[in-house]
């Protein structure tokens, strides 16, 4: 926003490689913590005549593995700010060019362009393409539930614990949803900027980076929405 409103050269060389470093990482975090947890719930979700059943006791487990597998994937997958990022533009050539107006990130040639942004696109795919995948099985889930829970009779604990759950999958339902939408828009965009055109224009990179951050702004309203703890807790604060 502020370079938008003309303040040019906020950060340093360094500054900007970390700057764009930390929110790359934080943003491909976002994505594949999001199919992990789409994954989780549809383990906890899982019948018992399930493969996936048998996760479960593990679950803790595999979670805390998937995290620092993930964590460690994208600060490998995201170091070309540490390498490529400059604060100010030497040339008004922007053919292999990232320019947000503070920073820019500035590949050298094709290949590297190239071998860097597909890279990256397929490792968004990947997970958000499992998030729809599990989202889908959660869905049918729900339905079969849904189509089951009238013919069988539980008591009052069983269906409290199962009623929670699948409220709980619900809210991770549409969560993913909203984010496949805007990564979708996103990476829509991405593949286009360099696939397609030849010359990756600034105002192109401003809208794919406004959808990349509209779910960062959805969510806290689904989750204050759905969450009836939070909404108690927020009306004591009031």
């Amino acid at each position: 926003m502020l370079a938008v409103f003309g303040f040019k050269h906020l950060y340093s060389d360094d500054g900007c490689k970390v700057l764009l470093y930390l929110a790359r990482t934080s943003r491909g975090m976002a994505i594949c913590v999001t199919s992990i947890l789409v994954c989780i719930q549809c383990i906890i979700l899982s019948p018992t005549t399930s493969r996936l059943f048998v996760l479960k006791r593990k679950l803790t487990q595999y979670t805390i593995i998937a995290f620092f597998f993930i964590l460690l994937l994208n600060m490998l997958t995201e170091v070309s700010p540490l390498i490529h990022t400059v604060s100010i533009l030497n040339s008004t050539d922007l053919e292999y060019t990232f320019y947000f107006g503070y920073c820019a990130i500035t590949f050298s040639d094709y290949l590297t362009f190239m071998a860097t942004t597909f890279s990256l696109f397929v490792r968004d795919f990947i997970f958000v393409f499992l998030m729809m995948t599990v989202s889908a099985t959660i869905v049918l889930m729900l339905f079969m539930h849904n189509k089951q829970v009238t013919n069988i009779r539980s008591d009052l604990r069983t269906r409290s614990k199962n009623t929670a759950e699948i409220r709980a999958a619900k809210v991770v339902v549409i969560l993913a949803s909203l984010y496949i939408i805007f990564v979708g828009f996103e990476n829509t965009i991405f593949l286009y900027q360099i696939s397609i055109s030849k010359r990756i224009h600034p105002l192109v990179s401003d809208v794919r980076h406004f959808f990349s951050v509209c779910y960062a702004s959805v969510f806290p309203t689904v989750v204050i929405i759905s969450n009836k703890k939070v909404k108690t807790y927020l009306k004591c604060w009031y």
